[in-house]
């Protein structure tokens, strides 16, 4: 299917995305006991969503738990970077950008929000700052209250009309994508099965998290470039089936 996708930029740039390939895409975010599992780590229980970790570490999980299954390695590390990518592979690797807007859409079909495309917000669509921040944040979502000032358990909310969970909240996603506005693209563009640009200086990450208060953030066009790790952020798995 051709998907069109939007830079948020100060203003918006649209991309052309033919998503070719039939892929799968986790459930639910990657949970703090999945994480050590697939990572040999000590032995936890918590399905938190696993955060604190850069861009680098998830893709480096991803390629762990595909020589658990057997798969190729998308990813080619050095040095406990990435180096580079095999596209003909079927293991596991972070969603691009273009897929998770598709499994974020209501039904589907691109909306401006992920419960559809009117600015209010559904009660108990996800772990967003409600007024149960009140004195703990600086700004919070009135008449909306959750009940967790913090991560919650991994599919803890109702899943989306998609099958997924913690696409609202919770905590933001690290995806394939180096971030880039992007500038020279145009309306006639289709890029095939795309996995972002060549190269930059941070990666994408998409999503609200449980400190999201404003429409934009909120959005599905919504993405920041980022480097480093962040409480904030966590990540799901994905991969191509043919």
């Amino acid at each position: 299917c051709i998907r069109k996708y939007v830079y948020f930029s100060g203003y918006e740039i649209q991309k052309n995305v033919n998503i070719a390939k039939h892929f799968y895409a986790s459930k639910h975010l990657i949970s703090e006991k999945t994480y050590n599992i697939v990572m040999g780590g000590s032995a936890s229980s918590s399905l938190l969503p696993k955060v604190n970790i850069d861009w680098h570490e998830a893709a480096i999980f991803t390629n762990e738990l595909s020589e658990l299954e057997g798969l190729d390695k998308f990813y080619t590390i050095e040095n406990k970077q990435v180096i580079g990518v095999n596209p003909n592979s079927k293991g596991y690797r972070l969603l691009t950008e273009a897929e998770w807007e598709l499994i974020a859409s209501e039904n589907s079909n691109k909306t401006i929000y992920p419960w559809g495309n009117t600015e209010l917000i559904p009660p108990l669509i996800g772990n967003l700052a409600g007024e149960e921040n009140i004195g703990k944040l600086k700004f919070y979502i009135e008449n909306f209250r959750d009940d967790y000032a913090q991560r919650s358990k991994i599919g803890n909310f109702k899943e989306n009309k998609n099958g997924f969970s913690d696409i609202v909240g919770n905590v933001s996603e690290w995806v394939n994508d180096f971030y880039s506005e992007d500038f020279l693209t145009t309306n006639n563009d289709i890029y095939v099965n795309y996995l972002g640009p060549s190269f930059g200086n941070s990666h994408v990450v998409k999503g609200s998290n449980y400190e999201s208060t404003n429409q934009t953030e909120l959005g599905i066009s919504y993405r920041a470039g980022v480097i480093g790790p962040s409480e904030l952020i966590g990540f799901r798995v994905a991969r191509w089936i043919y």
